[in-house]
């Protein structure tokens, strides 16, 4: 009985950490053939069309999966010996690097004029546009002297607006003032996404405000750089990650947005998205937009689809609207998430993620999701099974042993030949009657789940399996000894 309690302990452990383990690896080596064979087809289409560039960077994209494979990296050198002269390779790399000037120095305002309103406005207490002042200031000035001024200027403006409040000031200008502040502290701490939508907000009630004006011009040039190469997305798409994420998404203003993403991949500190698509409703439930966009990136909480071609300067691949308008999202394509990036990856519904999920997993996940609308019937049917396979494990154990005690043998001599011939037909017996055991208990689960709940479920389940151990123990104790 003491083994039996010890194995019945090593099938815990092998159910709760190693089975998941193997799923998720088989479910991720399966993933990556796919995208895998998905890639070289791909990359002999586009060979045959002609775009040999676009051939060659599938092709690398296949290395990054399977390095060691030779025949395919020759195939890739071929190609690039294919490619016509050198000097295009130059030309690649002269427009992956494109030469953005400055807008201030664009404007032709020097260096010593900014530096002189950026004192003129903190003499006259205006901090925001000193700071703002002194910030462009920074960007084109080269003499150390004006350097210095104007990070002098910058640092004393932040301290002032980090501190000081408007004396005696109303309610409404004391509000508009701190969410300045909020606005202006998140775009002095290069959290762009945050503080546009702040100031955004602001410019809807502040629309003669003007440094709700100018910090919201400013926060919209900033996130004009905030994108992400689409190369590197294909790249990291490529990987094993989380399949079939869905869930509400509750937006600030009001809005409800539906998300479906089709894979999410951690890679080096970044989260990227392949396939996403989204429909956002208003109040009365009228359809503001319906979109899809073939990448993402996961930036300060924010779902970023402006996807950027490292090749071409300018080039995008903005999402595809396929109902409303884009107003909403600009001036990137990009939605604000509810959920923390912890979570997003226990959004996913996949049948072959879930068969990764631990024990533990289950159950942290199946009190969260509900939040961003998903049923956790599926999870909570998982869980249910994940639990009753110890019991079903000792159960049947004590019922064999029972069943092989007062089966053994009784005879001196060698035994029959024809119960040695079925002996072979015994385990697929014993295979299909636990399966029809298994598939009992999911019927009887899923019944109780559907009709009263989660926890009324998991109270039969208890009473139900104390009560087959009770009776495979008392069955074990009335074999005979003799």
């Amino acid at each position: 009985m003491t083994l039996l309690l010890l194995l019945t302990l090593v099938y815990i452990v092998l159910l709760s950490g190693f089975l998941p383990l193997f799923n998720r690896k088989q479910s991720e080596a399966e993933y990556v053939s796919s995208v895998a064979l998905d890639l070289l087809r791909e990359a002999e289409i586009e060979k045959k069309e002609g775009n040999s560039e676009r051939a060659i960077k599938l092709l690398e994209i296949y290395l990054s999966i399977d390095e060691g494979n030779e025949a395919i990296a020759g195939r890739r050198d071929r190609y690039r010996a294919d490619m016509a002269e050198g000097d295009m390779e130059k030309q690649a790399g002269e427009a992956a690097e494109p030469v953005i000037l400055s807008r201030v120095a664009a404007r032709g305002q020097s260096a010593s004029d900014l530096l002189e309103k950026a004192r003129e406005y903190y003499d006259g207490e205006d901090y925001f546009s000193a700071h703002y002042y002194a910030a462009l200031t920074l960007e084109i000035a080269k003499e150390r002297s004006l350097v210095i001024a104007a990070r002098r200027i910058e640092r004393d403006a932040l301290k002032e607006l980090s501190s000081i409040l408007p004396t005696g000031a109303d309610k409404e200008a004391e509000k508009l003032f701190l969410k300045k502040k909020e606005g202006f502290l998140a775009f002095t701490e290069e959290r762009f996404f945050d503080a546009y939508y702040i100031f955004k907000e602001l410019a809807e009630n502040y629309s003669r405000d003007p440094d709700v004006l100018m910090y919201l011009d400013k926060s919209t040039e900033k996130l004009k750089e905030e994108s992400f190469f689409t190369e590197e997305a294909e790249k990291a798409v490529a990987l094993p990650g989380k399949g079939g994420i869905l869930f509400k998404n509750e937006s600030a203003e009001g809005r409800v947005e539906i998300i479906a993403i089709e894979r999410m991949v951690e890679l080096s500190g970044d989260v990227f998205f392949k396939d996403v698509e989204a429909i956002s409703f208003d109040s009365s439930g009228e359809i503001n937009y319906h979109l899809h966009a073939p990448y993402g990136k996961l930036v300060n909480n924010h779902l970023n689809m402006n996807a950027m071609d490292r090749l071409q300067a300018g080039k995008s691949s903005p999402p595809v609207y396929w109902q409303g308008g884009e107003n909403d999202l600009l001036p990137i394509h990009s939605i604000k998430l509810s959920p923390e990036r912890e979570l997003l990856s226990r959004l996913s519904m996949d049948s072959q993620d879930l068969k990764g999920w631990d024990l533990i997993s289950l159950w942290q996940a199946r009190e969260k999701i509900e939040t961003f609308g998903l049923v956790t019937e599926k999870l909570d049917i998982i869980l249910l099974m994940t639990l009753l396979k110890p019991f079903l494990f000792l159960i049947l154990s004590l019922i064999s042993i029972s069943l092989g005690w007062s089966l053994r043998t009784r005879y001196l001599a060698r035994p029959p030949i024809i119960p040695l011939l079925f002996i072979p037909l015994f385990p697929l017996v014993v295979f299909f009657l636990v399966m029809v055991i298994c598939y009992g208990h999911k019927l009887l689960l899923g019944f109780l789940l559907l009709s009263f709940g989660f926890w009324p479920a998991l109270i039969t389940l208890c009473i139900l399996e104390s009560l087959l151990l009770m009776i495979s123990l008392l069955t074990l104790a009335a074999q005979k000894s003799e």
